[in-house]
């Protein structure tokens, strides 16, 4: 519970300490369209759709401005991947004032950098605003439950994504996360892997779950669930007709339940067969 661990809802201090922007307003006054920043070695950026700078070993305030600059040279960017760096809230920030004139950016990968709760949160603002934006994955990035927030209250103001990841997050509660999905209609694949959703946390996200008629791919590998919790699921999947892949492994779930509820996902896949689609 934010309040009850002394954190607030939306704004204010991280659970690190450090000052975290409103969701919904602007990131201190960033605005790339005046800056003065002269792009030094990411000219290339300009003459390619699709941006790979994974494991680049980016990291610094400079090198985020850095890369800015290149970004508003290409603004027609449709793919970045800056996965497997050192990015944290500063440079998110910046980098998020430049994506922000990328009003064609489709997919956005920042897996693997330290960006936290606090960071995470220009990631969000982005997303809310985003009208192009298909896939984002932001796994390994130690969001928590707070982060994870965020993330969702974008999501339900976004209206393009189709593909979501969360894996190893720390993610605890799914109660928002469950009410989102009840009512989205973009999102089709959802990973959650590795987290630590456990029963409860699974019967929240199946509450919004059993109204959602979209989602195709759901992944909830090791998130330390009992057959208890897995059973809200397997409730839902006997009369969800849309999930085709779903991975429960790795959870403390017998050979026989596993077996019984991906046969219920193999109907749905028998069924779209059929249906030649």
């Amino acid at each position: 519970n934010r309040q009850h661990a002394g954190m607030p809802i939306i704004g204010g201090a991280s659970r690190r300490g450090r000052t975290r922007p409103r969701f919904g307003t602007s990131i201190h006054g960033l605005d790339y369209d005046d800056a003065a920043i002269k792009p030094l070695d990411f000219e290339h950026l300009c003459n390619t759709r699709a941006v790979n700078l994974s494991c680049m070993q980016l990291t610094g305030l400079q090198a985020a401005k850095d890369l800015a600059a290149g970004l508003l040279q290409n603004q027609g960017i449709t793919l970045l991947d800056l996965s497997g760096n050192k990015l944290r809230m500063d440079e998110a920030q910046v980098l998020v004032a430049a994506l922000s004139h990328c009003r064609r950016l489709m997919e956005l990968n920042l897996a693997s950098n330290v960006l936290g709760d606090a960071g995470i949160r220009a990631i969000a603002i982005l997303m809310a605003k985003s009208t192009s934006l298909v896939n984002l994955n932001i796994a390994n990035n130690d969001i928590g439950d707070l982060g994870a927030e965020d993330v969702v209250m974008a999501l339900e103001k976004n209206a393009s994504l189709q593909k979501l990841c969360l894996d190893w997050n720390g993610i605890t509660r799914a109660d928002k996360l469950g009410e989102v999905l009840g009512t989205h209609t973009k999102l089709q694949e959802l990973y959650l892997s590795g987290n630590h959703l456990q029963n409860e946390g699974v019967k929240q996200l199946c509450t919004g779950l059993s109204k959602n008629t979209v989602l195709q791919k759901l992944d909830l590998a090791l998130n330390f669930i009992h057959e208890e919790g897995m059973a809200h699921l397997k409730e839902v999947m006997q009369t969800n007709t849309t999930i085709t892949v779903l991975d429960i492994s790795r959870n403390y779930l017998t050979d026989s339940f596993t077996a019984s509820v991906n046969h219920l996902v193999q109907r749905n896949v028998d069924e779209r067969q059929r249906r030649g689609e």
